[in-house]
């Protein structure tokens, strides 16, 4: 655990120093320990801060204990582009070729409860999940990691939004060569070529049956075995995360999703380093 921390720290210390993000001079916090405050809640406390910050304080991981509430308005006010920079900054020394992309459901409340819902109230919210054959209300986070469990990228997007459209908002900042594994949702034989061509990235999702461009039985069972690992991936996220995510705002909500997306990739960056 001690060991972890300290990961966290140095590297929201190193992107923070590396973005030159200015710190108040009367903030009795700097702003890597304010992160830092948030990826530990969200590794080892369910995203409870309140538990959080009085660990934090008590085993001396930071210097002065902020009240909950002015705690959780410092980790709104920090720029939400960081969480990206210090998740590219974990996985620059990965070195991988082979990915699996997919996005998993995450619901903001009970479907009966829609209508009450203050934190959403578009449509667009309202989507589908094949793989559990129900709709939910949420968002759906895309990842994008490598068959060697660890996160490259990740993004949010309204639960309605389909798989094949919210791939063409992902950066793709993949090394050149890469071979993406996807289920049939990512079929696009134009966006395939797009990428291919400008980014030498190869995206190979498993074919439908009625496709024009079919893959083989053999190359549907590599991509098969290959994407495996996503739902794995899943599995862990949502063992991080309480049964329902208490949240106000839709800021407040997904910040916490990304918070604990995040936990998971500093978890398994430990385990990579630890063997």
């Amino acid at each position: 655990m001690e060991l972890e921390i300290i990961l966290m720290y140095c590297i929201c210390d190193d992107v923070i120093k590396q973005e030159k993000i200015k710190e108040d001079v009367q903030c009795k916090l700097t702003t890597a320990e304010v992160i830092l405050t948030g990826l530990v809640a969200h590794r080892y406390f369910a995203g409870n801060m309140q538990t959080t910050r009085k660990f934090m304080f008590d085993h001396m991981y930071i210097s002065y204990n902020l009240s909950k509430s002015r705690l959780n308005r410092r980790l709104h006010a920090f720029p939400k582009q960081i969480l990206d920079k210090i998740l590219k900054k974990l996985s620059k020394g990965f070195h991988r070729n082979e990915f699996a992309i997919d996005s998993f459901p995450v619901a903001v409340c009970k479907n009966i409860r829609i209508n009450r819902c203050k934190i959403y109230k578009s449509k667009k919210h309202r989507g589908f999940c094949a793989s559990k054959n129900e709709f939910y209300f949420g968002i759906k986070p895309m990842v994008i990691a490598s068959t060697a469990e660890e996160i490259i990228e990740f993004k949010l997007f309204p639960a309605s939004m389909h798989d094949a459209k919210a791939i063409k908002n992902m950066d793709l900042d993949l090394t050149s060569n890469s071979k993406i594994y996807a289920d049939k949702a990512f079929n696009d034989y134009k966006y395939e070529e797009k990428i291919r061509n400008g980014k030498n990235i190869y995206l190979m999702p498993i074919r439908k049956s009625n496709s024009k461009k079919k893959n083989s039985t053999f190359v549907n069972c590599l991509i098969r075995k290959k994407r495996k690992i996503i739902e794995t991936i899943f599995s862990q996220i949502n063992a991080l995360m309480p049964k329902s995510i208490h949240a106000i705002t839709a800021k407040g909500f997904e910040l916490k999703v990304a918070f604990f997306i995040m936990a998971f990739a500093f978890k398994n960056a430990l385990l990579r380093v630890a063997t």
